[in-house]
């Protein structure tokens, strides 16, 4: 399970998993011991929970089967990163973030986001 800290210099850190594999997060679920929501895809390429692990308060993104060119799978991860943020946000505890701090939670989980999709990338 590859968890990546996204680093925000005026917040407290957030923790980002990105999975592009539903039989790989059920499998990291049972092993690390954390619950998954319900998983159906619905009409969405990808899906957004977040959820307590060993390691804390953790935000996945699963892509399900997003194949193209990649501008548009990372804007796509952009799009999630947004979801993210706003959950992180809301986990401590500020509902109405002014619009510079929702800006540097959604930096920091894009950035997160865009960082281990590149290096999966990379490494195959």
């Amino acid at each position: 399970m590859s968890v990546q800290v996204a680093h925000c210099s005026v917040m407290p850190e957030m923790l980002v998993a990105l999975y592009t594999s539903r039989e790989a997060l059920a499998r990291d679920a049972g092993e690390h011991g954390f619950e998954l929501p319900d998983l159906s895809p619905g009409d969405s390429k990808a899906l957004t929970f977040s959820c307590p692990t060993k390691w804390g308060y953790t935000h996945f993104v699963l892509m399900g089967g997003v194949h193209g060119e990649k501008y548009k799978i990372l804007a796509l991860l952009a799009h999630e990163a947004v979801h993210v943020a706003m959950d992180y946000l809301h986990y401590i505890g500020d509902d109405r973030p002014a619009e510079e701090e929702l800006a540097y939670a959604v930096e920091a989980a894009s950035g997160a986001l865009f960082d281990m999709y590149l290096n999966r990338k990379a490494n195959r």
